[in-house]
């Protein structure tokens, strides 16, 4: 389903690598409406989603908005990240730190 990794991704997944964060996985389809989490930890039942730009658009932000609610029904715990045209080291930063609070990751 996903074509492609963003450079948020990329970044996150670095970080999170760095950070001696486990657990997670990308690219695992969750089928309920066929989403795939940007990361998944499937442990915590933690979903992880990078919104960029294309995800401003009132379609994709209803659909999204969803697909948070089916998840959430459904026992899962959704994070969404909405940013600009580059992620930054400070939204990053919060990230990882949502991440940890939930995970328990020292």
């Amino acid at each position: 389903m996903k074509v492609s990794t963003s450079n948020a991704e990329m970044l996150l997944a670095a970080m999170l690598e760095d950070r001696g964060i486990e657990g997670w996985i990308t690219e695992e389809r969750i089928i309920l409406e066929s989403t795939v989490p940007d990361f998944f930890f499937p442990d915590f039942k933690l979903c992880i989603y990078l919104d960029g730009p294309p995800h401003r658009r009132l379609h994709s932000q209803e659909r999204d908005d969803k697909l948070t609610t089916l998840l959430e029904k459904r026992g899962f715990k959704v994070l969404r990240y909405p940013y600009g045209n580059r992620i930054t080291v400070r939204l990053l930063e919060e990230i990882i730190k949502d991440i940890k609070s939930i995970v328990n990751t020292p």
